[in-house]
């Protein structure tokens, strides 16, 4: 207090003070004004630039180009009739089917790049050209369908190795005077399902064919049912089947010796049996 008492009374050392005192104010005022002009400066900048980039995701690998497989003439090439027509992969194993010198073929492997073919596949007697044109795996069974010599045929395996040709049967293929063709296979409701065409005098009066085996070595053939827009000279040809959890779907096309011209076939069935045509409506394919 007595301190402060002299200081007071001492005008020299009063004024002194003053001076300092506004001096302190006007750093302060200065001091904060700045500040605000950095903060306002800060907030405008931060509304005004531009919004950063973001981080693009990742680049999706993109499988691109494929490498054809060569192999000795011993598998493939060098036959008068060679064709590759289907290829599927179950247990292990790729399994296509086609046909070697106009005869049955199947080749296998475990690696896609490295093939072997099959030395002997069953063929039935004097039954040439002969083809397979589709392979099907289920519950431990290889399906492949084509046919030979015009007719219909059937090979089954367990092992993709050893071969069985089914019984040649007349009432389910066809006889020496008809003509059949199985196109493709599927499994489908706890049975097997082809589908073709069938010829009963010949390709002039071909009509779509389906067939239904419980083991695959005893078919029956399916009436696909007459088609009311079907006129003399169609050509209807099941090429392949589909099979969902309830829906059997053949799509195929349609030969026209009428007209000329060619056009898309669909069929479908809920249970095998009973087949609907599904005639495309025009323009919608």
């Amino acid at each position: 207090m007595r301190k402060l008492s002299e200081a007071l009374r001492d005008p020299a050392r009063n004024s002194r003070t003053n001076v300092l005192l506004a001096v302190l104010a006007l750093i302060v005022t200065v001091g904060f004004g700045t500040l605000g002009l950095v903060i306002d400066h800060r907030q405008s900048s931060a509304e005004n630039a531009p919004p950063s980039p973001k981080t693009p995701p990742a680049a999706e690998a993109v499988v691109e180009g494929w490498q054809r497989v060569t192999a000795g003439p011993g598998v493939f090439g060098n036959a008068n009739l060679e064709q590759l027509a289907d290829v599927v992969f179950a247990d292990g194993t790729y399994v296509a089917v086609g046909a070697h010198d106009y005869t049955p073929s199947i080749w296998t492997a475990t690696n896609p790049t490295r093939w072997s073919r099959l030395s002997r596949v069953a063929q039935s007697p004097n039954a040439s050209p002969a083809i397979i044109w589709s392979v099907a795996f289920s519950s431990g069974q290889w399906v492949a369908v084509g046919e030979q010599a015009h007719h219909a045929s059937v090979w089954t395996s367990t092992d993709a190795v050893t071969w069985r040709l089914a019984p040649n049967d007349a009432s389910a293929f066809g006889t020496a005077s008809e003509m059949s063709a199985m196109w493709s296979v599927t499994r489908f409701a706890g049975a097997w399902y082809a589908s073709g065409d069938f010829a009963p005098g010949g390709r002039s009066a071909q009509v779509a064919a389906v067939w239904r085996s419980a083991n695959a070595r005893n078919w029956t053939r399916v009436p696909v049912g007459p088609e009311a827009t079907r006129v003399p000279g169609d050509m209807p040809v099941m090429v392949h089947l589909a099979a969902s959890s309830g829906r059997l779907v053949g799509v195929g096309s349609n030969d026209s010796l009428a007209s000329g011209t060619q056009t898309c076939d669909v069929w479908t069935s809920t249970n095998g049996t009973a087949w609907q045509a599904g005639r495309p409506v025009d323009g919608s394919f």
